[in-house]
């Protein structure tokens, strides 16, 4: 078997025909495991499963808004220009989330939120319970 792969190896003709195999592999690995480039015109968030079809969050012409909420030991509901933006009944009682603002801003200036916390457990909220916004 060495013998025969050593006749091979000396053979100039095939000796060249493997550097070509071998150079066409590496060719062919390199281009495939290259990254593909991102395009920012795309959209860039999706947060939410709602959302008109084609609608950006963020593009040159308008920013994005969150909501970021960190609670402990309560549930919570949030509103947004009176519409539903987060509201959480886990089971879990710390979570933190950062909600999407844009769909619930239908025109530029003061924007209103109201938020309703609720006892994670009885009626009554614990000592214990902590939410930032």
């Amino acid at each position: 078997m060495v013998a025969i792969l050593s006749r091979l190896l000396e053979n100039d003709n095939y000796s060249i025909m493997i550097r070509y195999v071998f150079l066409f592999v590496c060719i062919v690995s390199f281009v495939s495991f290259a990254q593909k480039q991102n395009n920012n015109e795309q959209n860039q968030s999706s947060m939410t499963n709602d959302q008109p079809s084609g609608y950006k969050y963020v593009n040159a012409n308008r920013p994005g808004y969150y909501l970021q909420i960190n609670n402990q030991n309560c549930y919570y509901e949030i509103d947004t220009n009176n519409l539903s933006t987060g509201e959480y009944y886990g089971v879990y009682p710390s979570y933190s989330v950062r909600y999407p603002l844009n769909l619930q801003i239908l025109k530029s200036g003061e924007q209103t939120i109201s938020l309703k916390i609720l006892p994670f457990k009885g009626e009554i909220l614990s000592p214990k319970a902590h939410l930032e916004m």
